[in-house]
């Protein structure tokens, strides 16, 4: 048997002075509780059937069990002598090894535990109770280790984990929806030796607490014009800076600010949140679980600042029909459809980021009588062409372009002969990926029907027919487009509407969202909406609308753009208070000339830090041909926040 530790302590009082006195039994007290504490440490482990590993460490020895707990006897330090005192009890920790166990004397108690002799990994927790978005701090311990041993961990979806080798720490993150059940699995591996070792972690919400925290926010402001909203969508993590956008925000707004915020269950902010907030405040937060964490909260001034990047006209991009006007865009190319009725000089090809021509893309038809009526790109970077059904039989075809085949593959396809609206797809949009899953949406002139295909791996060839009952009559012309294929992704249709018999002097352009009542009427989007796109910017939706002013065909067009976010600011009108900080952040009316057909393109792009919006204005009717193609144009237009 070999003893590897032996510490007695004689607890006898020495004392010189008084002072000393109380010093001495101060120490002896802290001696009698740290004996006690390894004494029921011992009993426990005998009472779980553990096993132990003792190894060096610092000023003493540590004891480490099987269930990842330890204990650290340390040898002390020798104290300065002093007089003789009454006798006390002898306080001995003696530890002596062999071969299968190690056997520990605590004062008259003595206890034989078995070694961890194999290669083994031992956790400091086995479960967690936490909530979603926390970190959790797991502590190993390795016993018959060697320099070429490592640690891995493997968990469900979503958990993350940050492992420290030398301080032997994993920092576990559980993802803002975690589920009970959730887990780690950490293993420790020797290349040396080819062993293994492997512990599990379970985590747990507890019984009545869903753990999400702060689940949303949005604020008011006196002198405001509505409900303003986070810059970053929710869960925030833990922890985590949160800023309100108010644009243009005044010192006398910042000083009067109303939060609202929503909180999971049995989570509180206290102390409340303040009404000022001209400078950045820290609240905190409690989670139910009687953890406190704070997070940053401010205002973030910055208001959308829109430039005009580049602009190229006619000539330039080698167009043959300025009456027109089509476009899409990715993130390398512009692509412009050169067409008219029934005739079609392919797609001109921009650079997105200078407009420069790059080539000319053969069209999916030939010349002939076919019309090519719109063209997009979707979700995933695919670029569609559609022909439209200009002539009653002809049907309504989509074209994918794929770089890999010669000729572009037809997506959708809809021939109904007598059945087929006239004009039905001259104005088409793309949601999805037509390689997987996608939704192309159509619409025909003077006919409230909205036609929907699902593409699902293939072509497709039957739509769903609905009526659209949002407006009273019958739209000239209208333009579905859904943001995302997200079950809850809102359909917006972009109505142009106009009575012949009045000489079109009830003229009104609409932007609806459909199966509700919020819409932006005339008031904003003038006699005639031609086309128009939204996006997401700062957590904040936009909408990016090309109009013409008058319904006349003898008329230019139109950009702007409106902050939509709040549905309650689309009832606003020019004049209104913050009209131009919090709805329309954007005019321009320098789109070309004449726009005789009344069409226009737009698509955009989007990087980390700008918004791009391409615009399309066609002029012809001018009567001078070298005008119209000066004049029809593509835009690019920039828009950050500053």
């Amino acid at each position: 048997m070999k003893r590897i530790l032996l510490i007695t302590a004689l607890l006898a009082l020495f004392c010189s002075c008084q002072d000393k006195f109380a010093d001495l039994q101060g120490q002896v007290a802290e001696l009698e509780n740290k004996m006690d504490q390894l004494t029921t440490t011992l009993d426990n482990a005998i009472a779980k059937s553990m096993t132990v590993t003792v190894t060096d460490v610092a000023g003493g020895h540590k004891l480490t069990f099987s269930d990842g707990t330890s204990f650290v006897v340390s040898n002390g330090e020798k104290g300065d002598p002093g007089d003789p005192g009454e006798p006390g009890d002898d306080a001995t920790v003696d530890i002596q090894e062999t071969e299968e166990a190690y056997i520990i004397k605590v004062g008259d108690r003595t206890y034989t535990i078995p070694k961890t002799t194999t290669f083994t990994l031992i956790l400091d927790k086995d479960e967690a109770y936490v909530f979603g978005g926390q970190t959790v701090t797991v502590n190993y311990t390795l016993i018959g280790a060697d320099a070429s041993t490592k640690v891995f961990v493997s968990a469900a979806d979503g958990v993350k984990a940050d492992i420290d080798q030398e301080a032997q720490k994993i920092a576990i993150t559980l993802p803002e929806t975690l589920v009970t059940g959730d887990y780690a699995i950490v293993t420790a591996v020797s290349n040396d030796s080819g062993q293994s070792s492997s512990k599990y972690i379970i985590f747990t919400i507890p019984d009545g607490f869903a753990g999400k925290g702060l689940t949303g926010l949005y604020a008011t402001a006196v002198g405001g014009s509505g409900k303003y909203y986070t810059t970053k969508p929710f869960p925030y993590a833990r922890g985590a800076n949160i800023q309100i956008h108010i644009p243009g925000a005044t010192p006398e707004m910042l000083q009067n600010i109303t939060m609202y915020p929503t909180l999971d269950a049995d989570n509180t902010i206290d102390p409340a949140l303040p009404k000022d907030f001209t400078t950045p405040f820290d609240m905190t937060l409690h989670d139910g679980l009687g953890n406190y964490y704070t997070q940053n909260l401010s205002i973030d001034t910055r208001v959308a600042t829109v430039t005009k990047e580049w602009e190229t006209d006619a000539t330039a991009m080698n167009l043959a029909w300025f009456n027109r006007m089509r476009l899409a865009a990715d993130d390398k190319y512009v692509y412009v459809l050169d067409a008219v009725i029934n005739y079609c000089e392919g797609i001109r090809v921009l650079d997105r980021k200078t407009g420069a021509f790059v080539k000319t893309m053969a069209a999916p038809y030939p010349n002939g009588y076919v019309s090519l009526g719109d063209i997009n790109v979707d979700d995933a970077g695919n670029l569609i062409v559609s022909r439209y059904n200009y002539a009653y039989g002809c049907g309504l075809l989509a074209y994918y372009y794929d770089e890999s085949v010669a000729d572009p593959w037809v997506c959708c396809v809809y021939y109904a002969e007598e059945a087929t609206p006239k004009s039905l797809g001259e104005r088409v949009s793309v949601c999805g990926d037509v390689r997987t899953q996608a939704i192309l949406y159509a619409t025909a002139p003077n006919l409230n029907k909205i036609y929907s295909w699902n593409i699902a791996n293939g072509t497709s060839y039957s739509p769903v027919v609905e009526d659209y009952n949002g407006i009273s009559g019958t739209w000239n012309n209208a333009i579905v487009r859904r943001p995302s294929m997200a079950a809850d992704s809102p359909i917006y249709v972009g109505i142009t509407m106009g009575t012949e018999s009045l000489g079109f002097a009830d003229a009104t352009a609409l932007f609806q969202e459909k199966g509700t009542s919020n819409e932006i009427t005339s008031a904003n989007l003038f006699a005639r909406i031609l086309n128009y796109k939204t996006f997401t910017m700062n957590n904040e939706e936009y909408l990016a609308a090309v109009f013409q002013e008058s319904w006349e065909r003898y008329s230019a067009s139109y950009l702007r753009i409106f902050n939509i976010t709040d549905r309650d600011r689309w009832t606003m009108v020019g004049g209104s208070e913050r009209y131009n900080e919090d709805f329309r952040i954007y005019q321009y009316d320098g789109l070309g000339g004449i726009n005789y057909d009344q069409s226009g393109g737009i698509d955009i792009v989007q990087d980390d830090s700008a918004t791009y919006i391409y615009v399309g204005s066609p002029a012809k009717g001018s009567g001078d041909s070298v005008a119209d193609a000066a004049n029809t144009k593509v835009t690019c237009f920039k828009m950050v926040f500053e």
